[in-house]
Formats: structure tokens, C-alpha cells, sequence
């Protein structure tokens, strides 16, 4: 006998509600609902940033989840296309280096779309097949999607829904419990809440009484009391900042923001210009304040690069000069970085290639060294998360037209570091990072902790960037944003040198205490306290949005189930 199975997100049993809000139906309303709270989502983001609107920016996407009528495979197809409008209009910089870029900005535009019809298709098994709240599955579903995408494929953190409130600092402190996941959770429960008063909402989640008015009350009074609690918590950490703030800084520091776009970057004709723009500003910095402790240059802004020389060096077989003559060369490196230590007068913390020879092989390195008094090298740090389609191309050894296509912009291929070295500056412990390190909070967390197991946990965050890829593009604000949330994670304060902005000396509040222009020259003074408030992300990091992600594999199991049920009873 066949018997049809019910499908897992159709509701199981319920009258109809003459008070509920029926979405439109077919593929065409699908695409309209994803494409507004796409709009919604987009215009809460950097360039426009009018951030509260990333509250009401789920909600559209709600309503799909909520709709009693299941949805077809085409309605699925029709909200990963608005995801991808968004998608390729958030990072509409990113092909700006060089026309490479064009695939890459495709491929992860469409990539990072997936994830939105994947949310509502898991939220919709939690809502109907496992007649559980949607103020409760939403969030659940929505930050365990987030952190997958922090980590697949190298992760990707720009256009997190969390992100929308870096304006106001005190809805976001509760990132140092859960990251800016945790932010996530508190915004899509909110906007779960405000669907639910819509009455746009199954009859499995809503009073037996469809009339009764708690039914639209409720929500808001929920949604009220989250975000109070998250504001209370907020300004109590805040309170506890601005007091530590009364202490003396724990250095002065310099942050030199040159103005030199990619193309510029990129020409040896320009490598002289490039090195005197940033020693000339590295002197202003030093005559107009007193007793500085550190200068700060950006990302790769020293152009000779630094090379290195291994015992048993020898060069790769067809590779021109000698062993001697890169010897030399690495001499001459570090007597230019020793001479212009010493014209400046304090030490300096430099971002600047690193070729290192060892035997037979030749390493890239993308680095920040600390130069003191005497002109030696203090500390080292090598970048250990490089940047696909920006440090390196998916099988650029393999088809080296790829990087011929980047005119020179890319080396081919950055190697990632492998050790962590704390920088000492005035009593100070300093953890460097380099580009876009700083958007990838486990890997940040994983650092501070490391460095504190070796008894010298940093006092500080320092991250060395070249933004200048994107001519003064909303990515400037994007990169900005995550480090905020790194500061409020980690309870470290953060500077920030970027060729071409935004450099920033940020608290441990994640408030900009000073920050330079976009895309001009220009000298930031920062001066960072310690911050002795407790992180509990630093403690067990990813573990509650892990705990969400748990959640989601269980909904997946539940789907895999019923499929394998329905075609065991035809």
C-alpha cells in the first residue's frame, strides 16, 4: 500500500488563522521578500550604514520561514538569487585591484548566497517538522550558519548581521561571551519577535487562541526585555572601561598612514616615493608629539624586502644571481632598515616583505619586524592566514597565467607563518597582525591564548594593513568593523595602520578613540590602556556558537530521516 509521507516543513496539524499576514506566494515572492531584507541588510551596511535597519532586515526572510505552505525547489532558487544581488553589491570592491579579481568576486558572491536559502530551509524543519518556536530556531539556525562561513573555505566575516550596531558600542559588548555571534543571536531574535507580532508566524508557535492578545503583545515585550538586558550589560562593561581609562597609557604610539593605491604600490619607479612619503611622515609624527615609544608603518610599505639567509641556503635550480649576491642584498635591507631607525630616533614596528632562501627553496613571507633603538631586529611576525585572491590564487602553481594577470601585484604565492612572538615596546606586550587577520576571530582568539599559555599574554593588538587595493571603497569601513568586534572579544585594545585608512587606535570597548581619513595621508596618536575586564570568548571561544551549529546538524538529521522514511512507505 503507498501511503504519501507529510512533508518535514509542511505544518502537521492547526486551523486556519483569518488574522495571519499570508505572504506571497510562487518563486517571483520569494525573490521579492529575500531581495528586501536584502535591501534592508545592505543600506544597514558601510557605504550608506544606517545600522538599525539590520534589526528589520531578517524579517522578510522570517516570513518565508514562517509561511504554513512549504516551499518549492524554485522559491529556494529564487531567495539564493536575491542573496546574490546582495552579495555582489556588498563587495562590489573587490575586482578593483585587477580584472582576475572578476571570477573570484563571482565565485564567492555566489558561494556566500547559499547560505541564506539554507537558513530558511533548517529554520522551516525546526518551525514545522520539530514544532519548535521560531524566536527560539531562528537565532539558533542563523549563528551556527555564521560560523560555518567564519571558517569554510578560509572564512569570511565581512556583511555579519552583528556588524550593523558597531555604532553603538553598548548593544555590542556582549561579544566578549560569545563573539559577534552573540550579537547575531540577540538581533535575529529580536526580528523573530517583531514576525511573530506581524502575525506572520505558524499556528504550532502561537497561543491555542489566535485573538488572545498576548499573542502579539508578547513578542514585543520579549524583544523589549533582550534588548534591555544586552544595554544593561553593555553599559556596565563600558562603565568598568571608562574607569581603567583614568590610567596612564601603557605606550605612545604613532600610526603613519601613507595614501598609495595598489597601482602605485606596484611600480618600481615608485618604490623611492613610496619609502620617503612614510619617512617624512614618520618625522612629523615624531616633532609633533613628545616621547613617543613607537612608529607605526602600515602592511608592506617598506618596499625593499627583507632577505633572509639559511645556512644551508641554495638557490632553486634556473634561479638567476647567487646565494652571495642575496646575502648582500639582505644586507643592504637591514642597513636601510637600521639607518632610518635611527633617523627617526624611536623604535619602529615595519610591515615589509621577507624572502627567505633555504635549501633549494625560496619562502615568501608577508611580515611585521620590530626595529629598536640600535637598529637590530627585535621581534618578527610572519602573516599566518593569507588571503585568497589576494595573496595567493587558487592553482596559481599550477597555471601561472593567473598571476601574470595581477601585472606584478601578486607574488606567487605567500607562505603562512608558524610561530607567534609577543613585541616588547615600553613595558608593553604587543600581539601583531597583518591585513585581513583581524576578520577571523577564532584565529585572533587562538593567538592571545597561545601567547598567554607562554606566559606572555599581549596587552595590545596591532594590525598592519594595506588597504589601498580599493581606492577608499566601503571595504575600509568592512575591515574597520571587525576589528572593533576583535577588541571587544579579546577585552584588548587594538591599533590599526592601514595605507589609505582606516588607521585607528580603538579601546577595549571597541570605541574609535581616533581614527584617520579615507584614502589621505595622515598621522594617528594612540594611546592604549590595559584592559583588565574578563573575556569569556577568550576563554571558550567558538563553544556557544558551536553549541548552535550542533543545533543545526540535529535539524539536518531530522531532515535525512523523514526523507529516508518518505521513500521507505511509497
Amino acid at each position: 500500500m503507498n501511503r504519501r509521507a507529510k512533508s518535514p516543513d509542511r505544518p502537521q496539524s492547526g486551523s486556519a488563522d483569518s488574522t495571519k499576514l499570508e505572504p506571497p506566494a510562487g518563486a517571483a515572492g520569494a525573490f521579492m521578500l529575500t531581495l528586501a531584507g536584502s535591501a534592508l541588510l545592505f543600506l544597514a551596511m558601510p557605504p550608506v550604514d544606517w545600522g538599525p535597519l539590520g534589526v528589520l532586515a531578517p524579517v522578510p526572510w522570517l516570513v518565508l520561514v514562517a509561511r504554513p505552505r512549504p516551499l518549492a525547489r524554485r522559491e529556494y532558487i529564487a531567495v539564493w538569487s536575491g542573496s546574490v544581488s546582495f552579495w555582489l553589491a556588498l563587495l562590489h570592491w573587490m575586482p578593483y585591484p585587477f580584472p582576475a579579481i572578476y571570477a573570484g568576486w563571482l565565485a564567492i558572491s555566489f558561494y556566500l548566497a547559499l547560505y541564506l536559502p539554507l537558513f530558511v530551509s533548517l529554520a522551516r524543519l525546526g518551525v514545522h517538522r520539530c514544532r519548535l518556536n521560531i524566536v527560539v530556531v531562528a537565532p539558533v539556525v542563523w549563528v551556527g550558519l555564521e560560523l560555518v562561513r567564519a571558517h569554510l573555505l578560509s572564512g569570511f566575516t565581512f556583511g555579519t548581521l552583528g556588524h550593523t550596531l558597531y555604532r553603538t558600542p553598548a548593544l555590542i559588548q556582549v561579544a566578549d561571551l560569545g563573539g559577534a555571534y552573540a550579537v547575531s543571536f540577540v538581533m535575529m531574535l529580536v526580528a523573530a519577535c517583531l514576525t511573530v507580532a506581524l502575525g506572520v508566524v505558524p499556528e504550532s508557535s502561537s497561543p491555542s487562541n489566535p485573538s488572545h492578545p498576548w499573542r502579539r503583545i508578547g513578542p514585543i515585550v520579549v524583544a523589549a526585555v533582550v534588548l534591555a538586558a544586552t544595554w544593561a550589560y553593555g553599559a556596565w562593561r563600558l562603565r568598568a572601561i571608562d574607569v581603567e581609562a583614568q590610567q596612564p597609557p601603557l605606550l605612545r604610539a604613532a600610526l603613519i598612514q601613507g595614501s598609495i593605491d595598489i597601482n602605485v604600490k606596484a611600480d618600481p619607479a615608485a618604490q623611492e616615493r613610496i619609502y620617503q612619503d612614510h619617512r617624512r611622515l614618520s618625522l612629523e609624527a615624531v616633532d609633533r608629539h613628545d616621547n613617543l615609544d613607537l612608529v607605526i608603518w602600515p602592511e608592506t610599505m617598506y618596499r625593499a624586502p627583507l632577505i633572509l639567509i639559511d645556512d644551508d641556503a641554495r638557490l632553486p635550480e634556473g634561479t638567476p644571481g647567487s646565494v652571495e649576491i642575496a646575502r648582500q642584498n639582505g644586507e643592504v635591507a637591514l642597513q636601510g632598515l637600521a639607518d632610518l631607525e635611527r633617523a627617526v630616533g624611536v623604535p619602529m614596528l615595519i610591515g615589509l616583505d621577507v624572502i627567505q632562501v633555504g635549501d633549494g627553496v625560496i619562502d615568501n613571507f608577508n611580515s611585521a619586524v620590530l626595529v629598536e633603538v640600535d637598529g637590530g631586529l627585535a621581534a618578527r611576525y610572519d602573516k599566518m592566514h593569507p588571503v585568497m585572491f589576494g595573496e595567493y590564487i587558487p592553482l596559481g602553481s599550477t597555471f601561472p597565467l593567473f598571476y601574470e594577470l595581477t601585472a606584478g601585484a601578486l607574488p606567487r604565492g605567500i607562505r603562512a607563518g608558524e610561530r607567534l612572538e609577543a613585541f616588547e615596546v615600553a613595558g608593553a606586550r604587543l600581539a601583531v597582525n597583518i591585513c585581513y587577520e583581524t576578520t577571523v576571530p577564532h584565529l585572533l582568539r587562538r593567538q592571545v591564548r597561545a601567547m598567554g599559555a607562554a606566559g606572555a599574554e599581549p596587552d595590545v593588538l596591532v594590525n598592519l594593513t594595506n588597504d589601498g587595493w580599493f581606492y577608499g571603497a566601503s571595504e575600509l569601513d568592512l575591515h574597520l568593523i571587525s576589528g572593533l568586534f576583535r577588541a571587544v572579544e579579546l577585552r584588548k585594545p587594538l591599533l590599526i595602520a592601514a595605507n589609505t585608512g582606516f588607521s585607528a587606535w580603538v579601546d577595549g570597548g571597541g570605541r574609535l578613540r581616533a581614527q584617520g581619513g579615507r584614502r589621505v595621508e595622515d598621522i594617528v596618536l594612540a594611546e592604549p590602556r590595559r584592559c583588565e575586564l574578563t573575556s569569556w570568548y577568550t576563554r571558550w571561544g567558538d563553544t556557544p556558537a558551536g553549541l548552535c551549529l550542533a543545533a543545526c546538524a540535529a535539524l539536518v538529521i531530522v531532515a535525512v530521516r523523514d526523507r529516508r522514511r518518505h521513500r521507505t512507505v511509497q
